[in-house]
């Protein structure tokens, strides 16, 4: 059986070129991350149960997370 190949993207010659014009929040980057699958499945609970998003309550918490540290240099 043969692979099915992917269609393949023209490689943009200008770093400008490799964001998309029609994301609707082209300040955002997709970042991939590893977690514990019970504390993935309580972020898709709260998230669900508090009506946002999993990527808003990992976003929340790192920028907490980050603020409590920066706050806590001598």
């Amino acid at each position: 059986m043969a692979l099915k190949s992917r269609p393949t993207k023209a490689t943009p010659t200008k770093v400008a070129d490799t964001f998309h014009r029609d994301d609707p929040a082209p300040e955002r980057i997709t970042v991939s991350i590893r977690m514990a699958p019970d504390l993935h499945q309580r972020v898709k609970l709260w998230a669900v149960t508090h009506s946002t998003t999993a990527s808003q309550v990992v976003e929340d918490a790192v920028s907490a997370h980050l603020d409590k540290l920066e706050g806590s240099k001598p």
